[in-house]
């Protein structure tokens, strides 16, 4: 399921971004090696981080995250690990950060079941 949600990513019709993966409090590592071998895979901009004892749940994953964004990113965007994004996702959903009065956009994104049936949604 997150190869999937990152092959996705790879594919964005964008330029300038990059994919901070973060593993949090994962013990086995036959889970969570597959996926730092196939951030690899996919270039640079895809960094892969593995945590252990990270606090605050989800939160507390996004503080980190953060901490490792780069400084000059505008925008950040958070991709759950079962979500699949279309390429133009990023193309359409940066345009509304132009009115002022927006600070926060939630796109519709595919969503995929463990049966790995894609639920099909409208939007973003």
């Amino acid at each position: 399921m997150v190869i999937e949600t990152l092959n996705h990513l790879a594919h964005i019709d964008y330029d300038n971004y990059e994919v901070i993966v973060l593993d949090n409090n994962t013990k086995d590592e036959d889970v969570w090696k597959p996926v730092e071998a196939h951030c690899r895979t996919l270039g640079p901009r895809f960094r892969f981080y593995h945590f252990d004892q990270v606090k605050g749940f989800k939160a507390g994953a996004l503080n980190e995250a953060l901490a490792l964004t780069d400084p000059a990113a505008l925008h950040i965007a958070v991709i759950d690990s079962d979500y699949q994004v279309e390429p133009h996702w990023l193309r359409r959903a940066l345009p509304l950060f132009a009115d002022p009065k927006i600070a926060v956009v939630q796109g519709a994104a595919g969503l995929s079941r463990l049966a790995r049936e894609p639920v099909q949604a409208h939007g973003l």
